[in-house]
């Protein structure tokens, strides 16, 4: 069956503060239609009230085509990774794989700084494997951080897999510089 996911959408990364809600919400129409979805739950962010809110009058039938897998440590993300990578696994039948905030556990306060680092250059090493032997996924992140690995990270993924993610509006700044650069909007 030909996936009802829309190319641009697939390998991709969601972004905001709203990505949650998008993707729970992709989720429930995907669902619906009758694509199977694998869910790395990695943050205790899956809502199944929303998919059914979102499914609403829709047959709950498709709640079936969501596989839910829980990752409560870098290790185990990291882990199940490594068995699709090395696996022998289509990923033409594999379901569409959705990531709920796989970085969160990584900046958890037990993880030290240098391990950290290391463990996200592995978790961005990873998901290029599995988008090299062509699984389809989606990576769902909250908004950016006040973080610069978090957000050298996200912009890894963005560089690597294409974002989406709500325009930021240009404005002047009284200093005559944008709110988006640190040069002048001229």
């Amino acid at each position: 069956m030909d996936s009802p996911l829309p190319h641009s959408l697939s390998n991709t990364v969601l972004l905001g503060k709203k990505s949650r809600n998008l993707a729970h919400s992709f989720m429930a129409q995907l669902a619906s239609s009758g694509e199977r979805i694998h869910i790395f739950d990695c943050a205790i962010r899956f809502n199944i009230f929303s998919i059914t809110q979102f499914l609403n009058d829709r047959p709950l039938v498709a709640l079936h085509n969501i596989e839910i897998q829980r990752a409560f440590t870098p290790y185990q993300l990291l882990d199940s990774l490594s068995d699709l990578i090395t696996e022998d696994i289509d990923p033409h039948i594999f379901p569409l794989i959705v990531f709920l905030s796989p970085a969160k556990q990584f900046f958890d306060k037990d993880v030290k700084p240098k391990e950290r680092e290391h463990l996200l250059f592995d978790l961005i090493f990873k998901l290029e494997k599995i988008h090299a032997k062509g699984f389809r996924f989606l990576i769902v992140e909250s908004s950016r951080k006040d973080n610069p690995l978090y957000n050298s990270y996200i912009e890894r993924l963005h560089k690597r897999f294409g974002a989406i993610e709500k325009a930021k509006e240009r404005m002047e700044l009284d200093n005559g510089q944008d709110n988006l650069t640190l040069f002048s909007a001229d």
